[in-house]
């Protein structure tokens, strides 16, 4: 524990200097302390006979501990039997880990009565569409009986809690963004944990995933300090172009064929198609149409415009009167092709004719690296968190070499 790095490390550091500690101090007081007081306030008064009055016939647990330990006491081989069944003991015990006899876990998980859902549709995704898949998702979970509420989000982060504030859900904005946030009836009500029923779920998520193309996670809250996820590994190097492709290759070849790792995830945001309309000044021009009466137009198409407000009684503030096209009229470029200005002598110019419409591929923020979520499959109970950081740095070597650049890769691991 005294190596433990990362928001776990100033929890467990304490740990080895204080638990010593506190035996030494413990063990110096049960001979020293101990003996003086019972020697100084459980004095029996008076002479032998006080003492043979105190003495008393012993009970079945003495004579049953007599009947152990004198036979130990008395001859050698019964000792070195004795010793030799204890060490049998301790071996069978410290190997039962490594045959997924029990599971080696520093913090199990707490029974909860909330977990979240995640939804993390590709960039570019409406938000109508996101909207859908999160809808979905509330099916899903309401099928579920010991399923109370949920409460869903969409563009914008639920309520954020001690997880979500470490897990930067907060600044989860967007049109491809959601959340929903089940509540389940209390832990003392109901027979499932909730883990089993977190488990219960994630067919039913996995295969709407894989409909939607969704990244939809199941997030539980953790049972110690949150991290970022369970497993996470970090690139760092020069060429991101080469980044991105090793970090491409370690999610498919080594996060995705490792057993019992779900929730697959990474950093790098998938390119965006941007379309930009440039006017034509020349051709502008000639059908008199000014190059910022297209900007205001198509501001209006997109967003609205106001024309003035309106006062109603009820209201303390004027409220506006706000002119806007249906969604369904404005989600393709094709719906650009509707847009038509009227000039001066009262002709009736279309979009297209004076302005192309190009797309191009946006410059998006990116963060260099890798991340997974790791959980336990409680149908085989295989996991050996302690023994996963091996084999992926083992398996991210051999990707390394198949792009054939080297950067600084890091795996955090949390069992």
């Amino acid at each position: 524990m005294l190596w433990v790095t990362g928001m776990m490390g100033p929890y467990m550091g304490p740990i080895p200097f204080n638990v010593p500690v506190a035996m030494i101090t413990s063990l110096f007081i049960a001979y020293t302390v101990a003996p003086w007081t019972a020697r100084r306030w459980l004095k029996v008064k008076g002479g032998m006979a006080d003492v043979e009055s105190h003495e008393h016939m012993p009970g079945w647990m003495e004579r049953m501990y007599m009947a152990m330990m004198r036979p130990l006491l008395a001859r050698r081989l019964a000792r070195w039997g004795f010793f030799a069944g204890v060490a049998a003991l301790m071996a069978i015990v410290l190997a039962m880990p490594a045959f997924d006899l029990v599971l080696f876990k520093m913090l199990p998980k707490n029974n909860t009565n909330t977990f979240n859902v995640t939804v993390d549709m590709p960039e570019g995704t409406a938000l109508e569409e996101t909207d859908r898949v999160v809808r979905r998702v509330g099916d899903v979970v309401r099928a579920q009986p010991d399923v109370t509420t949920y409460e869903s989000s969409v563009g914008e982060p639920g309520v954020i809690d001690f997880n979500g504030l470490l897990r930067g859900a907060g600044f989860k904005r967007g049109p491809n963004v959601g959340e929903v946030r089940v509540n389940l009836r209390d832990k003392h009500a109901r027979a499932e944990s909730s883990i089993d029923i977190v488990h219960s779920l994630r067919p039913a998520v996995a295969r709407l995933a894989a409909e939607t193309g969704a990244n939809i996670k199941l997030v539980e809250d953790p049972p110690g300090p949150p991290v970022r996820a369970t497993i996470l590994a970090e690139l760092y190097g020069p060429d991101y172009a080469q980044l991105r492709k090793l970090a491409a290759e370690i999610r498919r070849d080594v996060f995705a064929k490792t057993a019992d790792v779900v929730d697959i995830d990474d950093s790098d945001t998938a390119d965006v198609r941007e379309y930009r309309i440039e006017v034509d000044r020349q051709k502008a021009a000639l059908v008199n149409v000014p190059p910022a009466q297209v900007a205001e137009t198509l501001q209006a198409f997109l967003a609205g415009y106001d024309i003035g407000t309106v006062h109603i009684e009820q209201e303390t503030e004027p409220v506006k009167i706000r002119f806007q096209i249906p969604v369904a009229d404005r989600v393709t470029p094709a719906d650009l092709r509707k847009i038509f200005f009227v000039n001066p002598l009262g002709v009736r110019v279309p979009l297209t004719d004076i302005a192309a419409i190009r797309n191009h591929r946006s410059e998006t923020d990116r963060t260099q690296g890798s991340a997974s979520r790791g959980v336990r499959d409680r149908r085989t109970g295989k996991h050996q968190p302690g023994l996963c950081g091996a084999a992926y740095v083992e398996l991210s070597a051999s990707a390394c070499a198949a792009v054939g650049h080297v950067p600084h890769t890091i795996f955090h691991g949390r069992s």
